[in-house]
């Protein structure tokens, strides 16, 4: 791995950078050796591009995209880190949950709980909702099978399945699932939309909306990109997540002992991602829109393109 960047020069002398230090000069130091930790490579206000050792790590790793901290924090690798060191703070490995999908595990754990409470939030559209028209768009404009990834209780599934098309309605809640609606072209899987159980280029559309606001932004990538291995040539996707920035955890209405985890983006941001899951944006825009606690939201959302066909 190319650490050391050109124009530095060897060391021996690690209180040099001290001295750099003091006198507010940048520099670039690695060391090559693991049995010599004096002997390293040195460069005095070097030209370097943002997140260089990140882009090294990231190349080396075969993530050639992810360097980007403020795209791919991966706070689960932090949250292993932080256990290990302080298992008397942070007894995470002793939950059997894996450290990095806890928050992920904390809202299926909501939903399969409550999944008699949010069927009945869900069962209808708002009136002014603009989403069977996007279904209706979608579905005008694609052939093939379509995917309801994160499918919920089933309404959008079932709006779908209107077109006589086969629908597969995904979702990590079983209990979710036992709501779908019992139709002849509805086949219902339990699956995660990040490992998607089906062959690549086998589904014509995919409708994924308010799901992708529960995952941190590398999994919404491998979800995107899963996306991308299953969509034919041409097929389109429309996703839709929160608007804003950060992350909250927010007690289930109705079960406040029950907590989901939800992560917001910018539009921009969701964009790039598309950019590096190989979709094209076909149209980006945002929108007020109630969400299952009835409160009006505003949703970024995509319509996106698989290249070809």
């Amino acid at each position: 791995m190319q650490f050391q960047i050109p124009g530095s020069r060897l060391t021996r002398d690690l209180t040099e950078l001290n001295t750099l230090a003091r006198k507010g000069k940048n520099y670039y130091y690695c060391a090559l050796d693991c049995s010599d930790r004096f002997k390293g490579y040195l460069a005095v206000e070097p030209r370097l591009k943002s997140q260089q050792a990140r882009r090294i790590w990231a190349r080396a790793l075969g993530r050639h995209d992810e360097w980007d901290w403020a795209l791919f924090p991966f706070l689960g690798n932090a949250q292993v880190t932080a256990t290990r060191l302080r298992r008397d703070k942070l007894p995470l490995g002793e939950t059997g949950i894996p450290p990095d999908d806890a928050n992920l595990s904390e809202t299926l754990r909501a939903y399969n709980e409550a999944a008699d409470w949010y069927a009945s939030q869900t069962s209808t559209f708002s009136e002014k909702s603009s989403l069977r028209d996007e279904m209706d768009w979608l579905a005008g404009h694609t052939g093939g099978p379509i995917l309801d990834a994160g499918s919920g209780a089933g309404r959008d599934a079932a709006y779908l399945a209107r077109f006589e098309r086969k629908v597969i309605a995904l979702d990590a809640s079983a209990p979710l699932l036992e709501h779908v609606p019992r139709c002849e072209n509805i086949q219902r899987r339990v699956g995660d939309v990040r490992h998607l159980q089906l062959e690549a280029n086998s589904v014509g559309a995919i409708w994924c909306s308010a799901v992708l606001l529960h995952l941190q932004r590398e999994d919404v990538l491998k979800t995107l990109r899963e996306f991308s291995r299953v969509l034919i040539a041409g097929g389109l996707a429309e996703i839709s997540v929160k608007e804003g920035t950060g992350h909250a955890s927010i007690p289930m209405p109705d079960h406040p002992w029950l907590r989901r985890h939800f992560f917001y983006y910018e539009i921009e941001e969701l964009k790039q991602l598309a950019h590096l899951a190989g979709l094209d944006v076909v149209r980006a825009w945002t929108e007020e829109e109630v969400d299952s606690s009835l409160d009006v939201q505003c949703w970024v959302k995509l319509l996106l393109r698989k290249p070809g066909g």
